[in-house]
C-alpha cells in the first residue's frame, strides 16, 4: 500500500461508500419524517432493485470485494525473502503491510456482519455499531503510528485523518450510550496543483485551513430515537 494504487484503492472505497451513505442517510431521514416514524441507525443501506421489494446488500459486497482484494495484495507484496551469508533463506512480512492487512481485515469483518444482518441472522443488539466502532478505532490507531519518518505534509494529512476517525468513533459511542443519531455530512476537497510540495510549509497551513472549513461546513442533525 506504499504506492499510489495502494492508497487509491481504500481511498476510493471510502469516498464511494461515504457519498452513498450520505445520500441514503438523508433519504431515510426525510422518508421517516414524512411517514412520522422514528429514524433508525444502520451501518449499511440496501440497494433497491427494479423488482418490487427486492433489496440487495450491494454495499456489503463492495466492502468485501475491496477488503479481500486489499488483503491479497498486502499478503502478496508484503512477503519478503532474505538470504544470509550462509545461503539460508528466511521469509518475513513488512511492518507497513501488516498494518494495512489489519485495517483491511477489520473492515472485512464489518462486511461479513452486514451480510449476516441483511439476511436476518440472529445477532446481539447493536453488534453492527460495536464492530464498526472497533474497525474505525483500529484504523485510527494504525494511522496514528503510520507517520514515522515521513514528510511534514504527509504527517499532517494522516493526523487530519485520525481526527476525522476520532469524530466517527465519538458519534458511534453516542449511538450506543445515549441512543441518539448523529448524521454528519463532511464536504471533501481535492487538491491538485503542479506547485504542490510535500515539504512546503504553505501546504501544511493550507491543508489545515481546508480541514477547518470542511468541518465548519458540516451539517449535523441530531434526532432523538428513544
Amino acid at each position: 500500500m506504499g504506492s499510489f494504487p495502494g492508497h487509491a484503492l481504500p481511498g476510493s472505497i471510502f469516498i464511494f461508500l461515504g457519498l452513498g451513505w450520505m445520500y441514503s442517510a438523508w433519504l431515510r431521514y426525510f422518508i421517516c419524517r414524512h411517514r412520522q416514524k422514528p429514524y433508525y441507525v444502520s451501518i449499511s443501506f440496501p440497494f433497491h432493485c427494479c423488482s418490487a421489494g427486492l433489496k440487495l446488500p450491494l454495499e456489503s459486497f463492495i466492502v468485501l470485494f475491496g477488503t479481500t482484494l486489499g488483503i491479497m495484495v498486502e499478503l502478496g507484496t508484503g512477503l519478503r525473502k532474505t538470504v544470509d551469508q550462509d545461503g539460508i533463506s528466511s521469509y518475513s512480512f513488512g511492518a507497513n503491510n501488516l498494518q494495512h492487512f489489519t485495517m483491511y481485515f477489520m473492515f472485512f469483518l464489518v462486511g461479513i456482519l452486514e451480510l449476516l444482518q441483511h439476511y436476518h441472522f440472529t445477532l446481539p443488539s447493536h453488534i453492527d455499531v460495536v464492530v464498526s466502532l472497533l474497525a474505525f478505532s483500529a484504523e485510527g490507531l494504525l494511522f496514528y503510528f503510520h507517520v514515522h519518518a515521513r514528510d511534514p505534509v504527509d504527517i499532517q494529512l494522516h493526523i487530519l485523518l485520525v481526527l476525522s476517525i476520532g469524530a466517527i468513533v465519538i458519534c458511534s459511542t453516542f449511538v450506543l450510550v445515549e441512543k441518539i443519531t448523529i448524521v454528519c455530512i463532511l464536504s471533501m476537497f481535492v487538491i491538485s496543483s503542479p506547485i504542490c510540495s510535500f515539504i512546503s510549509n504553505a501546504n501544511i497551513f493550507f491543508n489545515a485551513f481546508l480541514f477547518i472549513w470542511s468541518s465548519m461546513n458540516s451539517t449535523t442533525k441530531i434526532n432523538n430515537i428513544i
